[in-house]
């Protein structure tokens, strides 16, 4: 079982598939972190597509889930005691662990550095997070400038992208809509009278649907589609995780993982919307006291791609994120919302040779 045996004995489980064989020196490498209950099995339909788009393609399975080191009671513990400031330390924390990784990587592989030639690039290393899997990723860029000068040396030659596959809005920080016509937005989780496995059940089920939005150009909350509420089995087309046989689902999905990580849903807005302003926007941050006077990394790009067919969460975030490009035209980072049309949160499973070819162009 291939481990990065990283610090505070913590171990992260990653598949390695290699360097295209037809080009051994100069391909980039794409680390890939999942979401909440999801695990890394889910992204391997990209892998036939890999190399023929120059990529070296790496699966991480986050915290808790299969081979890697689950959180401890201490770790969480600031959760329930609503210690804000051990709270963004936890999520801090998180993002370490993603520089640690990629620190180790490079360094253990010998992986080519970034070089770009006559508008070619080749070489580097870039590092992507899907959904909930975001939240690390994000945490990791804001507190990139907390990082020694020689680790900031060399992401500085090695990292070129973050990209930021599908984030729902709470990975930012960022407030619900108000209540459309139609009702107010609903995510589930709240059904105290279903056992905690039949509500994680049901969020899986949630996030893997197919959601025709109304007159998305318009970027009018009201034509966002609240729900869908459940039950799910009703709905056409239906939701992925729903249409899956159990085996399929089984393989890459890990409930008792996910009920210790959605505790993280608890951790108050202001926190993600803190890294989240860190990491794409370092100088609204310095300038609200945050971050140092010059941006970490500040050559590292942020690719915000997101779905049209996903839930309300992830198309709010990326409007979210529209606007405050809008009003900030130098946030200090150089930041893209690259929208994926006709496809819900689960792109990479419906649309791998199409997912896999526009990851490879961002990366």
């Amino acid at each position: 079982m291939p481990l990065a045996k990283l610090t505070n004995e913590v171990s992260f489980y990653f598949e390695d598939y290699g360097a295209p064989p037809s080009n051994t020196q100069n391909y980039t490498t794409l680390v890939m972190l999942h979401g909440g209950a999801v695990h890394s099995a889910t992204f391997r339909r990209l892998i036939p597509f890999a190399h023929q788009n120059n990529i070296r393609l790496v699966l991480v399975n986050r915290r808790g889930y299969p081979g890697t080191t689950p959180f401890t009671a201490s770790e969480l513990q600031c959760i329930y005691t609503a210690d804000l400031p051990a709270q963004s330390d936890l999520l801090r924390s998180q993002g370490a662990y993603v520089a640690e990784f990629l620190l180790w990587f490079i360094r253990k592989e010998g992986i080519p550095p970034k070089l770009d030639t006559d508008g070619e690039k080749s070489g580097g290393i870039s590092v992507l997070g899907w959904s909930i899997g975001n939240a690390p990723v994000i945490s990791f860029l804001a507190h990139a400038h907390e990082l020694s000068d020689a680790d900031q040396a060399v992401l500085g030659a090695y990292l070129r992208t973050a990209i930021m596959y599908d984030p729902p809005s709470v990975t930012l920080g960022l407030p619900p809509p108000p209540p459309s016509p139609s009702g107010a937005f609903y995510a589930p989780g709240a059904e105290m009278e279903l056992s905690m496995a039949e509500r994680l059940l049901l969020c899986i089920q949630w996030v893997s649907t197919y959601n025709k939005h109304a007159n998305l150009a318009s970027r009018d909350p009201n034509g966002l589609v609240t729900g869908p509420h459940p039950p799910y089995a009703a709905l056409d087309p239906l939701p992925l995780l729903v249409a899956m046989s159990q085996e399929e689902v089984a393989a890459q999905t890990d409930l008792e993982a996910f009920a210790a990580e959605a505790l993280f849903y608890l951790i108050p807005a202001d926190v993600y919307h803190s890294e989240f302003i860190q990491a794409y926007f370092p100088s609204l941050a310095e300038k609200a006291g945050g971050a140092g006077t010059t941006p970490a990394l500040p050559d590292v790009r942020v690719r915000h791609v997101w779905c049209d067919m996903s839930v309300w969460q992830t198309v709010w975030a990326a409007w979210g994120v529209e606007k405050m490009l809008q009003e900030h035209k130098n946030g200090g980072r150089d930041v893209e919302l690259v929208p994926l049309k006709g496809v819900n949160h689960f792109a990479h499973w419906d649309e791998p040779e199409k997912v896999m070819t526009l990851f490879a162009s961002l990366a």
